[in-house]
């Protein structure tokens, strides 16, 4: 039914009901207002239902959805009040901020109508985990989860300086040095051209010259370990030859070639060993005279013939050891040494006009007075010439001359007073070259006493570097 009101029509109209007026909507209208009531109810409270016609029910609240469910409607008389709306219950957010963090990286938290959700990040985002030397870059897929992606710039490192690390599409690569490359990992010294550094690749690498699995070894003869064709550890064979006791086949595994029935080798003076009778390694009583420096006990143990009586070891005489020894007829004279003669002071007391440390000489250092050169005045000696020697030599000067040595450094040749005979140098005990000059380039002797005063060299006297200086009076 519809009203006209004041000249117009209305979609509702009033209806008296027991002393109230009710108003009475059309079916269309209601509904239109139900569906707006219900579509307002997302974010609100519900609204509250409507009043009911004599004899009808009143409108529902609000749907469910909003924050509280509306009342229900007015009750007309003769109709039932409507229903209440239904409880949405409290909301899980107002921002963003309320909601915790997703558990990917790849996702960003978000409020929407109350409710916490996920909203993914953008695709190719790289993620804050990520690990090192992988050849792989983690990143956003753009639908929330993490993805690998290949990143040839992420080496993986071996920690091997005989490989060139590098990542091809994503995946790690160790490529071997080329052999013989330097590298000084741990003992290693050479890339071995399969990624390890060794000790070793060639046997010339080896100061045994045995190179194995690119370590060097002992040699085949000295590696503790009885092998090949070995007759006892590192011996016989090819190998050298065995000592006193050892395992033998025959007399070659042997020093010495003794090898007895037993396979033993039998102790000789050739095993390098000190056994039997010998006073020291293989010579003595039984075998050959000892060497100088070799122990003896007496003169017939030393090949020389001369054991020195405090030493107890074989030493060459001489004709200044102090002891009679070889074929001297004195302590250190006579034979092939010096004569001896004793009693002179003076050259003239000798008949070879030579008189050095009490015994008579017919020469000294190969200069005699006869062939000595008459000098005067200032005598200059040079030294060492091109072939170290003292120019002139052999000089026959009056008292009160005053020589002087010159040309050369005395500390590459010390000038010393004595003689060299056999051989051996004779240092003087007393005299105007004593003790020796060992230092600077020149140096003058003023000579007053009449006598014999010969010199020579230390380094080079035995080698020729010698000659006299005959102090005679007019």
């Amino acid at each position: 039914m519809t009203r006209v009101m004041n000249g117009t029509r209305k979609p509702w109209g009033v209806r008296s009901l027991g002393g109230s007026r009710v108003w009475l909507l059309p079916a269309w209208l209601l509904i239109a207002l139900l569906a707006g009531a219900t579509a307002c109810g997302d974010d609100d409270d519900g609204g509250a239902g409507g009043t009911g016609e004599p004899g009808g029910r009143g409108g529902s609240g609000g749907r469910p959805g909003g924050r509280d469910g509306g009342p229900g409607g007015s009750i007309a008389p003769g109709a039932d009040g409507g229903h209440a709306g239904h409880d949405a219950g409290p909301r899980e957010c107002v921002r963003q901020t309320d909601c915790p963090l997703p558990k990917s990286e790849c996702a960003a938290p978000m409020c929407r109508a109350g409710r916490c959700g996920e909203a993914p990040l953008a695709a190719g985002k790289r993620v804050l985990a990520q690990t090192k030397g992988d050849c792989l870059e983690a990143v956003c897929d753009g639908k929330g989860a993490v993805m690998m992606r290949a990143d040839d710039n992420d080496v993986a490192e071996d920690e091997l300086q005989c490989t060139l690390d590098a990542c091809t599409d994503g995946a790690p690569t160790h490529t071997p040095s080329s052999a013989r490359s330097s590298c000084s990992q741990g003992t290693g010294k050479r890339c071995d051209g399969t990624g390890l550094c060794v000790e070793c690749t060639l046997n010339s690498d080896c100061t045994t010259n045995v190179c194995q699995d690119g370590s060097c070894q002992p040699p085949p003869c000295g590696n503790g370990t009885r092998d090949n064709d070995e007759s006892d550890v590192d011996c016989g064979g090819a190998c050298t030859g065995c000592g006193p006791d050892k395992i033998c086949a025959d007399a070659d595994d042997c020093k010495g070639l003794l090898c007895s029935t037993g396979l033993t080798c039998v102790p000789n003076c050739a095993d390098e060993v000190m056994n039997n009778d010998e006073v020291d390694v293989d010579c003595g009583p039984g075998c050959g005279g000892c060497g100088s420096g070799d122990s003896c006990t007496l003169d017939v143990h030393c090949a020389g013939g001369f054991c020195h009586p405090t030493q107890h070891s074989c030493a060459t005489p001489t004709c200044g050891d102090h002891f009679q020894n070889q074929d001297e007829t004195g302590e250190d004279c006579g034979g092939s040494c010096p004569p001896c003669a004793t009693g002179c002071t003076l050259d003239s007391d000798c008949t070879g006009g030579i008189c050095y440390g009490g015994n008579c000489f017919d020469s000294i250092n190969d200069c005699t007075p006869g062939t000595a050169l008459s000098m005067s005045g200032a005598v200059s000696i040079t030294f060492p010439n091109a072939n170290s020697t003292y120019t002139p030599n052999c000089i026959k000067v009056p008292p009160g001359t005053t020589v002087t040595f010159s040309g050369g450094d005395f500390a590459d040749h010390p000038l010393a007073g004595g003689f060299v005979v056999g051989g051996t140098a004779m240092p003087a005990s007393s005299g105007p070259f004593t003790p020796a000059t060992t230092s600077g380039t020149s140096a003058s002797f003023t000579l007053q006493t009449p006598g014999s005063y010969p010199f020579y060299c230390n380094a080079h006297g035995t080698s020729g570097m010698s000659g006299a200086l005959f102090v005679v009076a007019p």
